[in-house]
Order: C-alpha cells, then structure tokens, then sequence
C-alpha cells in the first residue's frame, strides 16, 4: 500500500510522518500546529455550539502546549518553563477529557439495538423457576 492510498493519507486530522533525523522541537511544533489547525478547521463545519467550543479549547490548548515545549526544550533548566509546560499538559488533559465524557454521552443518548434485548435467566436459575 502506497502513502496515497492509505487511510492515514487522506484523513486530515492524522499526523505527517517524521523521520528521527529530521526532527527538532520547531519542525515537531510546525508539523502539530499544522494538525491542530486541520482538525480545528474540520469540527468548525459542524453546527453543535459544544462541539465548536470543544475544538477551539482543543486548538489553543495544543498551540500553547507546543508553545510552552518549545520554550522548555529552549531551557530545560528553567523552572518557570517547566511550570507552563507541565499546566499546559493538564490544560489539554482536560480537553480530552471533555471530548470523552461528550463521547460517552453519545454513546448513551443513542444505544444499540443489542442492549436493548433482555438478559437470558441463566440455565440453573430457570430451572428452580419451574419447580
């Protein structure tokens, strides 16, 4: 399989590819900036108020982290840097958290059809029930 033809190509919100020996804290903080900007851009097109503002708190809270990363690998010996980064991480902890918590109640407002059916009464339980 091709890089054009896999999944990973043509979904907006996966990561490019980076080589170890190409890496350094401003290609990695360009290359995640550039992700956090698709994937803003992609849940702007949807309607839901909750939605829009989840992704604009997930937008900033990846642009300050990288923010805070950069600063930090700048001076790893700094405290105040290592301060930002280490908020900036919970700051988008919590995002994600949120995105969960709003996964769960899809999940819950819209059930399967299979937990809609009832429990069988196991075998030895039926057994007593006809005695």
């Amino acid at each position: 399989m091709t890089k054009e033809n896999s999944p990973a190509h043509n979904d907006p919100l996966a990561m490019p590819e980076i080589s170890l020996q190409e890496a350094n804290p401003s290609s990695v903080s360009v290359l995640h900036l550039e992700s956090a900007s698709k994937a803003f851009a992609a849940a702007q097109e949807n309607t839901d108020p909750v939605l829009q503002d989840t992704a604009t708190r997930l937008s900033l809270s990846t642009q300050n982290l990288m923010q805070s990363y950069d600063a930090w690998a700048e001076n790893m010996e700094n405290m105040e840097n290592m301060r930002s980064l280490s908020d900036a991480m919970r700051n988008l902890r919590r995002v994600t958290s949120r995105i969960e918590i709003e996964m769960a109640a899809m999940a819950v407002a819209e059930p399967d059809e299979d937990a809609m059916r009832p429990i069988p009464v196991p075998l030895h339980r039926a057994a007593r029930q006809l005695m």
